[in-house]
């Protein structure tokens, strides 16, 4: 299974070459674990006994860039920003803290009683859309 950013142009069946209907997909602005994400990801471990949940963050990211930035986020916008908040460093670069996310929304899903019980792996990845490749951390 896979939980990435709802980006456009972050397709996880297009990325690892799968046809629809092979992955199991939760998509979010940001890659956000949340208690919902969570329940979704305990399901696909628990119920589809999926054997690996892949986070990927990737390059550009607009939530990152948004979280990055500050100021006035509108709306339940300021929700996302403030999950994604613990992973952004000083430097504030897009790219290296949008990895810094991914990492750490797979140790939070790692966490998991039920995602650790089943013994599902747990990997973040980063994906580059100039490239097209997807970096494993």
């Amino acid at each position: 299974m896979v939980l990435c950013c709802s980006d456009s142009r972050v397709a996880p069946e297009i990325i690892f070459d799968q046809k629809l209907g092979d992955l199991f997909v939760i998509r979010n602005a940001g890659n956000i674990v949340d208690e919902e994400v969570l329940g979704s990801i305990e399901y696909a471990v628990e119920h589809l006994e999926t054997p690996l949940v892949v986070v990927m963050g990737h390059s550009a990211c607009g939530a990152v860039t948004a979280t990055c930035q500050g100021g006035d986020l509108p709306g339940h916008i300021i929700d996302l920003a403030k999950r994604i908040k613990p992973s952004i460093n000083t430097s504030c670069c897009i790219n290296d803290n949008a990895r810094s996310h991914a990492r750490r929304m797979a140790q939070m899903i790692e966490d998991d009683e039920i995602v650790h019980h089943v013994g599902a792996k747990v990997i973040a990845a980063f994906y580059d859309l100039q490239s097209g490749k997807v970096e494993w951390l």
